[in-house]
């Protein structure tokens, strides 16, 4: 059909698939069907030059393996689509899920923080809720956003070399009415006291929560199942309990306990001193009551007995000053001041320390050696002469405003 021309070019705004087009070829015409021009075009292949497509108007479709064939120097990614995405920078986003295959997110359907563990005790997305109510003391642990955990919003911690996961309430409570711990003692009720946060698990229980006085345990032998004992555990669950369970300290809390039958709980306004939320294995410098003992007793009337103690791993430090008053009596006998602690068994052995008893009517103090016995509960003082230890008259005969005064250190049982 060279040098043929459609013979009356007019504007045509719209067509029917039955209008036709007329050719004219000089010595005949003849009409071509718009329908039929319509499949001529459809079959048309061949590169477009310079053309520019609105897409306004106008639908380019076809799949992600058409259009990366069509783009020469990279691939498109998709909204819906698994693709790797290398080198970008994510500019201020908003992240629904960090769930993924390599690691874990503490909250991740909800954004959550990364889990990436490092040692034994680590724990994320929690914080602890320690309350008193009625008396009754309850240790919990909570989320950052202090709520209960849960399925969503999980607290995950290092036990032993797993990574546990808390998804409900987990607490423990204590009534008043018992002497836990023997915090209600002679040398602790009414004072401070610091407790750590454990937790554990065994595969029946699952996630165990507890508290103790002693900052070093690692597994569930190192506590002991008597209430009233120093190193009681008060722990939400033991039916399953194994001695080879682990435990992991996680915190630190003061509360007291009073005295007397009664043994009620308080807790103090918290702050980032006396509540701690992550491993810590020392307690403050904490006052305790020595009780002063000899074989006929003495008393201290209107003197002054005051001691402190700080513990750290399974050490304890420990030390007392006793001030006589015009109505303090003496007694007879060896003198001994009770510690907050039990020491370890040492075989044949004490643990040393240092002391002094000051005369204040001479102003002379002696230079002595106090000692903490094996598996005791006490501490000794003696003068400088090893054989002597501190009586009413050793190393001399004690009276008003003379003090006595005791430092020993000592490893816990």
């Amino acid at each position: 059909m060279a040098n043929k021309n459609i013979k009356q070019l007019t504007e045509v705004t719209t067509l029917n698939d039955t209008d036709g087009f007329e050719v004219d070829t000089g010595s005949s015409s003849f009409y071509i069907l718009w329908s039929s021009l319509k499949t001529l075009i459809a079959a048309f292949t061949g590169t477009l030059t310079n053309k520019t497509i609105n897409l306004a108007s106008n639908t380019l479709t076809g799949t992600k393996a058409e259009f990366n064939t069509a783009l020469s120097d990279a691939d498109f990614a998709t909204l819906a689509g698994s693709e790797t995405l290398t080198n970008k920078t994510l500019t201020t986003p908003t992240i629904g899920d960090l769930t993924n295959a390599n690691h874990t997110h503490v909250g991740a359907t909800s954004g959550g923080i990364s889990a990436a563990y490092g040692a034994r005790g680590d724990v994320r997305n929690y914080k602890l809720s320690v309350t008193v109510t009625s008396n009754n003391l309850t240790v919990a642990v909570k989320t950052l956003a202090g709520s209960d955990p849960s399925s969503s919003d999980p607290i995950r911690v290092r036990i032993g070399n797993t990574e546990r996961t808390i998804t409900g309430a987990l607490s423990v409570t204590k009534n008043a009415g018992t002497n836990w711990c023997n915090s209600g003692g002679s040398e602790l009720a009414t004072l401070e006291v610091d407790y750590f946060v454990y937790l554990g698990y065994n595969a029946t229980d699952g996630v165990v929560i507890g508290f103790s006085r002693i900052p070093y345990a690692n597994q569930y032998s190192d506590f002991s199942a008597t209430s009233t004992n120093e190193k009681y555990a008060a722990i939400s669950t033991i039916t399953n309990a194994a001695s080879t369970d682990y435990y992991e300290n996680v915190g630190r809390f003061a509360a007291t306990l009073s005295a007397g039958a009664g043994y009620t709980w308080t807790v103090p306004t918290f702050t980032a001193i006396n509540l701690i939320e992550r491993p810590v294995f020392r307690t403050r410098t904490l006052t305790y009551a020595p009780v002063w003992t000899s074989s006929t007793a003495p008393a201290i009337g209107n003197g002054t007995i005051v001691g402190q103690y700080k513990v750290r791993g399974r050490t304890v430090e420990c030390r007392q000053r006793t001030v006589a008053g015009s109505t303090t009596t003496f007694g007879s006998g060896t003198y001994s001041w009770s510690t907050p602690f039990t020491a370890m068994t040492f075989t044949n052995g004490s643990f040393p320390g240092f002391g002094s008893v000051f005369d204040n009517s001479t102003t002379t103090i002696y230079v002595g050696a106090s000692t903490v016995n094996s598996a005791a509960a006490t501490q000794n003082l003696f003068t400088h002469s090893a054989t002597s230890a501190v009586t009413a008259t050793v190393p001399v005969t004690l009276a008003t405003s003379d003090i006595l005064t005791t430092f020993v250190q000592f490893e816990l049982a």
